[in-house]
């Protein structure tokens, strides 16, 4: 049984170089500009869940989340959804890339 990879970026060790340099990415926004650019939709993207979170609680705000015919509720709910699927997405690639 051959072990050699057949290309791509698992030849030759690119898995782990691919690995180390996403985790990089990750894990320190100087690494580059898009790293930086990264990190602050990261924070954005947290103090937009905090948000959502305290207007959903909130008595006066839960009626925009909870009631269908409000017409912000589909935009709210649009935006948790994405904002969710960031979290989870940027969550998995850390777990995959972590050493």
């Amino acid at each position: 049984v051959s072990t050699q990879s057949t290309g791509g970026c698992f030849q030759n060790g690119g898995w782990r170089y691919t690995r180390r340099k996403v985790h990089k990415f990750l894990m320190d926004p100087r690494s580059s500009k898009f790293a930086t650019g990264w990190h602050i939709m990261d924070i954005l993207f947290i103090c937009i869940s905090i948000t959502l979170l305290i207007m959903e609680t909130d008595p006066n705000m839960s009626k925009y989340f909870n009631d269908e015919s409000e017409p912000i509720h589909y935009w709210l709910t649009y935006l948790n959804v994405f904002v969710i699927a960031f979290f989870t997405t940027d969550l998995l690639v850390r777990f995959c890339t972590w050493p």
